[in-house]
């Protein structure tokens, strides 16, 4: 990873939702979901933004006053993480174009550095992967045609 690499959210095929300090997110393709802590929320919301990893390390050293190597590691194993899972993919930089899109630093000094988690449940899989209005047997939804689960991972 560069440190001007940018990421965006994979839409259509990533879909989600923060609730007060956890993101929720949902991987439309493999049916998996996952919710993120705090700092995982906060890193989210900082890609979202548009933010570079250089600038969303900078900003979080600021923020916490930690040490700029534990926060890059962190946040780049996060962010590969995120892509592996295919929840975003990254963007191309133009240029020099390394700062923050659109969130500012005007928070107050916050608490000490935590590691941002990615936590991911498959338990729902077969629910998210049906698609009851083409994937359907003769006798209507919830019963799933013997061919469209076939191949998938449950």
């Amino acid at each position: 990873m560069h440190s001007q690499s940018r990421f965006r959210a994979n839409a259509p095929d990533t879909v989600h939702e923060t609730f007060d300090n956890e993101a929720v997110l949902l991987n439309l393709k493999s049916g998996n979901y996952y919710s993120l802590n705090e700092m995982g929320t906060v890193v989210w919301t900082l890609v979202e933004s548009g933010n570079t990893i250089s600038s969303m390390v900078e900003l979080l050293c600021r923020r916490h006053r930690a040490e700029v190597e534990l926060v890059g590691s962190a946040i780049e194993r996060f962010l590969a993480e995120l892509s592996a899972e295919g929840l975003i993919i990254e963007e191309a930089v133009a240029g020099n174009d390394s700062a923050p899109a659109a969130h500012s630093d005007e928070a107050p000094p916050a608490g000490p550095f935590s590691a941002p988690e990615l936590r991911r449940y498959t338990d729902m899989q077969a629910l998210f992967l049906l698609d009851p209005i083409h994937e359907v047997a003769d006798a209507g939804w919830p019963r799933a045609l013997e061919n469209a689960m076939a191949g998938k991972d449950r």
